[in-house]
């Protein structure tokens, strides 16, 4: 018999814990994902006190000893990523972050006629003894963390809504329809995969393959997003003033300004008050990096060409926050 009153009682005091749990997590993911420069999607959730009770109640059902110190998925947290290859490297970065008590990639084990969902799934502990806010023993709080694609995040939201299970009757017509509804999902994810790697390998834009090379820096320094429209207009404006000869040369050049330059990057994206600053915004796009650069080696055409397409008060900024003064050089 379920003492619901206990159970009320127990999460009640329990349940800020983990939200403070939470909090940490979310924090140190954000941080070694973007040590890995990749762009994600974080979410997470607290169970709420109803879904606890059907889940032992549910569970109960098949596993007589399950109780509330079973339910490992008090707290849960998503990562969504945009390519299937990405869910490699997050694989690996979970296994060197968290404690895993338990790892079910769910496609290993799929069946041809499966009509389960692709996901990773972790049962999770922190691996740190250091007391967070009001916490003792975090590494003592179990957690699950799901890994998915865009692709099977969608397909994983559709079948909640269906909510059909392997073991329900259904005629042969609609479990075709739904093996080819998942077909469909997982050629996306591969095709999406692919159609990426292409256009990276083929593209011969050298706008194109600078905003794509360099990208992965703003998700390690500014961890968000950037918009691509923006970045092609003023790459664009760039390159137009540098020498044709130089620009195939630059996606490689740029990059390897990055790595020697970055603690000097770093100590940029911890100015505070700077991002106070009306200009402060473009140091979310790709485009910083080849200004950075530009600035560095190519000071005089910059300067001199800039303020005939570009406001010049953005240049100012970002060379005031790189340590140089564009007005009077070096």
């Amino acid at each position: 018999m379920l003492e619901i009153v206990e159970i009320r009682n127990r999460w009640g005091k329990e349940e800020p814990l983990f939200k403070t749990i939470a909090k940490y997590t979310i924090d140190l993911l954000k941080h070694e994902i973007g040590i890995k420069k990749l762009n994600v999607e974080i979410t997470w959730r607290t169970k709420d006190f109803l879904s606890i009770v059907k889940k032992i109640k549910k569970k109960s059902r098949e596993e007589k000893d399950y109780s509330y110190e079973s339910v490992g998925d008090k707290l849960g947290i998503r990562i969504v990523c945009s390519f299937s290859d990405e869910l490699e490297i997050i694989d690996t970065l979970i296994k060197d972050t968290f404690n895993i008590l338990k790892r079910d990639i769910k496609r290993e084990n799929f069946k041809f006629n499966s009509l389960e969902y692709s996901s990773n799934h972790y049962d999770v502990c922190l691996k740190t003894d250091k007391r967070i806010k009001n916490i003792d023993n975090p590494s003592e709080f179990q957690f699950e963390i799901q890994a998915r694609t865009i692709n099977q995040d969608a397909w994983a939201k559709m079948t909640h809504k269906l909510s059909y299970k392997n073991e329900l009757e259904v005629s042969d017509n609609l479990k075709r329809a739904i093996y080819r509804l998942i077909t469909l999902y997982e050629l996306a994810d591969e095709e999406f995969n692919r159609v990426n790697q292409q256009l990276i390998l083929q593209s011969d834009t050298v706008a194109y393959l600078l905003i794509r090379s360099l990208e992965k820096y703003v998700y390690q320094f500014a961890s968000t997003d950037f918009d691509r429209e923006t970045s092609e207009y003023y790459i664009g404006i760039i390159l137009s003033f540098l020498d044709p000869e130089l620009l195939n040369l630059l996606p490689n050049k740029v990059e390897k300004f990055i790595q020697d330059k970055e603690e000097s990057i770093l100590a940029v994206y911890r100015q505070e008050d700077a991002k106070l600053s009306e200009h402060y915004w473009l140091t979310t796009q790709p485009e910083v990096f080849l200004i950075w650069f530009c600035i560095d080696h190519h000071f005089y055409v910059l300067r001199d060409n800039w303020s005939h397409f570009l406001d010049f008060k953005e240049l100012e900024f970002l060379a005031t926050i790189w340590g140089k003064s564009i007005t009077g050089g070096y």
